[in-house]
C-alpha cells in the first residue's frame, strides 16, 4: 500500500480527530489501531460482565442454600 497525504476527513467540531488520524500513519494503520483499541475495550467489558455474572451466581446460590436450609428446618417442626 502507499501512504496518502491528505488534509483529513471533515469531522464534526469536537471530534477527537488526532486520536483517529495521528500524523505519519496511513489510514489502514490508523484503522487497525482503532480496531485494536475497540477490541481491548470489548474484552475488558466482557471480563467485567463475567465477574458480575459470577458474583450474582454466587449470591443466588447462597440464597438458594439458605432457603433450602429454612425449608428443612420447617419440615422438622
Amino acid at each position: 500500500y502507499e501512504r496518502v497525504s491528505h488534509s483529513g476527513p471533515t469531522l464534526p467540531p469536537g471530534f477527537p480527530a488526532p486520536l483517529l488520524f495521528p500524523e505519519g500513519l496511513s489510514s489502514i494503520e490508523t484503522l487497525l489501531t482503532n480496531i485494536q483499541g475497540l477490541l481491548k475495550v470489548a474484552i475488558d467489558n466482557a471480563r467485567a460482565q463475567e465477574k458480575q455474572v459470577q458474583l450474582e451466581r454466587t449470591e443466588l446460590k447462597m440464597e438458594l442454600d439458605a432457603g433450602e436450609a429454612a425449608l428443612r428446618r420447617a419440615e422438622k417442626q
